[in-house]
């Protein structure tokens, strides 16, 4: 039952992922966030409107086909319909899929009457989820449900609050029902105990405003402008209220909830309140949003707010990733990873001494104090330690890839980049290790130098190297050369403790490659999971050209962004 309950939760959160960036109109019925309480403990809005062509640019990064949703929702599917007897469940997800087959994510949403431009809101009622979702025509919604209950050949379940009439459908086994209302220009859903009290439902579908809200609050705003989420889709799970959610008494919606699943407010005794207190304000928020939203090009931002101390103690590990300006739109991969080991045993002793000094005696947390014991030995490992003085990154460029089926490793064409205070010491390692490098030398000028054939390394293509006064760097195939001043260059700005980005006909060329090295005698289950891979990676060059992810350490804690160049 928990399995299809977790399902659904899934599918209604990837839904509404989804459809909240089709923004392009200004809201005529009110601001969404009225209906969502101020103590939240999570939160995702559209609140700002986009235009059509910004709306679109959504559309196309997430410009999945009905038919590779249908792939994707295969495990959701499977854990709805276990356990099922009548078949009942199992029509209505044949006329569901019957409904949008063969539509894109536009034709979907035009299909159900949302809005291109709206305003819309995934929120909790404690820990209740709610999605608020505007309608151009409300009446479409509507004319679509009654399409599926003549498909399926039975009506959905409804009930009637106040004058205002919802659906609701009993999911799988259990006593949980998803709830679906149009409320004026609103589509509603949520997750309801069977039979949920009239005050539960009347928050869930939003007939009763909460008394303080995030509208009259001003607090998305405020984290909307501290980290330049200026397309104003936003959001942030808030330590604090999710702890507040589980540990104060319910709201009407989650007692529900609770009952239904049989779950019992158990009391948190004071050591542990004091301790899940101590976590949720190193930890207050989990931020995230969209920086840029053009016709080009997408940028997401999610930050872990961090205690200032905390971050500010992190910082001490950034450190320069040469090679990064060398990227452009079209170069298949790119990864790095950078950090100052030399700080590392200093930044872990400061991080732990608050755990080592007052031990986790909660025994939900008990097993922290284990974790901090095996992080502080690995940090003064000595192997780690006695690389720290020669490297303190390393970042690697393949600009073009081709992986044949006869050979284990592709040809490609790029560079490595390895940072460091002596590159010299880098290269004597390397004449030791490769004797064919012995008689190379290089001057730390940025200077490209060949470099001797290495047949027997399995590298054909023409090999360069040069070096600067803290990087070394190696090319390999014709006219990548060039490229080596740039690749020295770091930034000392830009200091990710890690980068990865691929363009998406690299994801078409693994899965192909993947499939095709398949045994003969491979299980069908093996084979259609790796056909089911290609066919999704078929989709992303209409989703994007290239995607690009970070890792920072920043004063407002551990930031993770991500920039996507659509097509």
């Amino acid at each position: 039952m928990r399995k299809s309950i977790a399902a659904v939760i899934l599918l209604i959160a990837l839904g509404a992922a989804v459809w909240w960036y089709y923004h392009g109109r200004p809201d005529a019925t009110g601001n969404p966030l009225a209906h969502v309480p101020a103590d939240t403990p999570y939160v995702l809005a559209a609140s700002k409107a986009l235009s059509a062509d910004q709306a679109r640019a959504m559309l196309r990064q997430y410009g999945l086909s009905s038919e590779v949703l249908a792939m994707l929702g295969e495990p959701v599917k499977a854990a709805l319909l276990a356990g099922e007897t009548d078949g009942r469940f199992a029509r209505l997800i044949a006329a569901f899929e019957s409904e949008f087959a063969g539509k894109d994510l536009e034709q979907i949403h035009a299909l159900l009457g949302l809005r291109l431009g709206g305003r819309n809101v995934l929120y909790g009622i404690g820990l209740s989820p709610v999605v608020r979702m505007e309608l151009d025509q409300p009446q479409a919604f509507a004319q679509s449900v009654t399409r599926i209950e003549q498909r399926a050949g039975q009506s959905l379940a409804q009930a009637n609050i106040d004058g205002h009439r919802y659906w609701h459908l009993t999911l799988g086994q259990s006593s949980l029902r998803l709830v679906m209302a149009v409320i004026d220009s609103t589509l509603v859903f949520s997750i309801a105990a069977d039979r949920a009290p009239d005050a539960a439902m009347r928050s869930l579908l939003g007939l009763d405003l909460p008394a303080h809200s995030l509208q009259s609050d001003n607090m998305l705003d405020d984290v909307i402008a501290e980290h330049g989420l200026h397309s104003g889709i936003a959001g942030y799970i808030d330590s604090s209220a999710l702890l507040d959610a589980v540990s104060a008494p319910f709201s009407a919606p989650d007692s529900a909830l609770r009952a239904a699943l049989g779950i019992a407010q158990t009391p948190i005794d004071a050591q542990c309140g004091g301790e899940f207190v101590r976590l949720a304000t190193a930890m207050p928020r989990l931020v995230f949003g969209y920086t840029q939203v053009s016709a080009r090009k997408v940028a997401a931002l999610s930050v872990l707010q961090l205690r200032s101390d905390i971050a500010n103690t992190l910082m001490h590990l950034r450190a320069p990733m040469p090679g990064m300006d060398a990227v452009n739109d079209d170069s298949a991969l790119d990864v790095g990873f950078s950090i100052n080991l030399q700080q590392l045993p200093s930044v872990v002793s400061t991080l732990l001494k608050s755990s080592e000094q007052t031990p986790w005696q909660c025994p939900q947390l008990a097993s922290l104090n284990d974790t901090a014991k095996a992080i502080k030995a690995q940090s003064t490992n000595p192997a780690l330690l006695g690389s720290a003085t020669m490297a303190h990154s390393v970042f690697a460029l393949i600009n073009q890839l081709r992986w044949r089926d006869d050979v284990a490793i592709p040809e490609f064409t790029g560079a490595l980049v390895v940072g460091g205070d002596n590159p010299a010491s880098l290269l004597g390692i390397a004449r030791s290790l490769v004797p064919a490098l012995g008689a190379v030398q290089l001057q730390n000028d940025s200077t490209p130098t060949p470099l001797p054939a290495m047949p027997e390394l399995g590298l054909h293509a023409p090999l360069f190297a040069a070096m600067s006064d803290d990087a070394l760097a190696v090319s390999i195939g014709a006219g990548e050369e060039k490229l080596l001043p740039q690749l020295l260059h770091a930034d000392a700005a830009q200091q990710p403790l890690l980068v990865l980005g691929m363009n998406s006909a690299l994801y078409v060329e693994i899965a192909q490659w993947s499939l095709r090295q398949l045994p003969a005698d491979a299980s069908p289950q093996a084979r259609a999971k790796a056909e089911q891979a290609v066919a999704i990676a078929h989709v992303y060059p209409r989703m994007f050209k290239r995607s690009r992810v970070r890792i920072d350490v920043s004063a407002r804690g551990i930031e993770f962004s991500q920039q996507t160049v659509l097509p």
